[in-house]
């Protein structure tokens, strides 16, 4: 049993080396991040639709890594450890759930296998406290970042958060930008940037449809299609029957009802070698 306990603790020191590592990688390109993007009006962070309320809550999440990790890594009998990666699983835990909503498939990745090593490491640590001998071993350290550092810690949190999302909302910046104060530029643009990134281009649809583009229009959003047969856009009632169905699936959908009432419709734009049809989706073809 002993071999064992030394298995958890060499654990929790590895887990405590490298989550401190990351907390100083991100604090530190947070960091760079919010200095250059309000340099240059959140240009750099754009493709990310990061705003100051995000690049805040990261160096708060940084921050926090490198104190738990530290105290991780600096005592691993310290009785506390089992909090400590209570606090990494449900961070990580949020951090998926968000990364899901903003369909950011990378991050999700990342934060699975960090999710799953935190979930193995509680595990081995849950195991080691069952037995009397490794639970009578347990320390209680004194901490510099106390009960009363941590509510300043908090309070300053909570502020800077809201600095953040004033920031956001006023300027028009980041996730959190409010779908009312966009213009119908910016609101297509992002709907385009966000379609980009879910599907894989060319998609395609069926044996003889594939989708080439995604693009902007100045109150549309642009969908091309290319055909690999001459013979339909040749055919009124094959044209008509895609309309028709272009619409039921279009107006069967909820969520069009934010472009519809900003005046925004859908055009599908069909190709083959010979011809071009364009059909127009408005709020009106939904009544």
């Amino acid at each position: 049993m002993n071999d064992y306990f030394e298995k958890v603790e060499k654990s929790l020191n590895d887990f405590g080396g490298y989550f401190f590592a990351i907390g100083w990688i991100i604090l530190i390109a947070s960091s760079l991040l919010l200095i250059m993007s309000i340099l240059t009006n959140f240009s750099v962070t754009s493709f990310k639709g990061w705003g100051a309320t995000d690049l805040v809550v990261f160096i708060i999440e940084a921050i926090v890594f490198i104190i738990l990790s530290s105290r991780i890594k600096n005592n691993v009998l310290d009785k506390n450890n089992k909090v400590y990666l209570i606090v990494f699983l449900i961070i990580y835990t949020a951090s998926i759930f968000l990364n899901i909503i903003n369909a950011s498939t990378g991050s999700i990745g990342i934060s699975i296998i960090l999710f799953i090593y935190i979930i193995t490491t509680l595990s081995s640590l849950n195991k080691a406290l069952k037995e009397k001998e490794f639970r009578f071993s347990l320390e209680s350290p004194m901490h510099k970042f106390n009960k009363r550092e941590w509510i300043i810690f908090g309070v300053l949190s909570v502020a800077l958060i809201c600095i953040g999302l004033w920031f956001d909302l006023n300027y028009n910046r980041g996730l959190w930008k409010s779908d009312k104060l966009m213009s119908n530029e910016e609101f297509i643009e992002l709907t385009v940037d966000g379609l980009k990134n879910e599907i894989s281009l060319p998609y395609k649809i069926d044996e003889i449809t594939t989708l080439t583009a995604i693009a902007s229009g100045s109150d549309s959003i642009k969908y091309y299609y290319k055909l690999s047969s001459d013979s339909i856009l040749n055919n009124p009632s094959l044209v008509k029957e895609i309309r028709e169905s272009s619409i039921d699936n279009t107006c069967n959908g909820k969520e069009m009802d934010i472009f519809f009432d900003r005046g925004i419709s859908l055009e599908m734009i069909y190709q083959d070698s010979l011809q071009t049809k364009t059909i127009i989706i408005k709020k009106e073809d939904c009544l």
